[in-house]
């Protein structure tokens, strides 16, 4: 497994209440209840409350995939890990300075980079992975996901969309909800 994804798995399960600064730093120290974190149309699949790790997990039907015999859910996980400041910032700079996972080949799986960008404040990561469905009709599956971490005073935050079938802009589009109720958290 790839260092970046431990620690992005890491981050990804957690994030916390923040708001962004004028300079487009997380900040603030509120803890939302995390089922407001969830956007209309996803069903809450399970809330985690364990010492410092606070996340949630939330699926609804996908819409647009390739293959309509998949039964694919879209996946939305967000959370946070409370850390004392400066490791919270050192691992959001870590994961925003990392490379992008080059493009690799597990169990029939193909996954590969997307795209990396800054967004809300951390740093926003996109693979696609194609699934071939030998015994369906339709095609392979095509999904898309993203992974966003940022740090805030003394947490590590984090939100993830993955087995989005469509485009990068439109699991943006899914994402954003999540992390613009983080940001706006006082």
């Amino acid at each position: 497994m790839r260092t970046g994804t431990i620690l992005a798995f890491s981050a990804c399960a957690m994030f916390g209440a923040a708001a962004l600064t004028p300079g487009g730093q997380v900040t603030g120290t509120a803890r939302p209840a995390l089922e407001q974190l969830v956007p209309p149309g996803f069903t809450l699949a399970q809330v985690t409350n364990m010492g410092p790790m606070h996340g949630f997990t939330a699926t609804r039907p996908s819409e647009n995939c390739s293959n309509p015999n998949a039964g694919q859910q879209i996946e939305l996980q967000g959370g946070w890990t409370e850390y004392a400041t400066p490791v919270a910032a050192k691992m959001a700079e870590t994961l925003a300075a990392a490379p992008e996972a080059p493009a690799e080949s597990v169990a029939g799986r193909y996954d590969e980079p997307l795209g990396k960008e800054s967004y809300r404040g951390g740093s926003l990561v996109w693979r696609t992975t194609t699934v071939p469905m030998i015994s369906m009709e339709g095609g392979p599956l095509i999904e898309v996901s993203g992974r966003w971490t940022a740090a805030a005073p003394g947490k590590l935050l984090g939100a993830s969309v993955a087995h989005f079938c469509g485009s990068k802009e439109a699991a943006r589009a899914v994402l954003a909800p999540v992390i613009e109720k983080l940001v706006a958290m006082k």
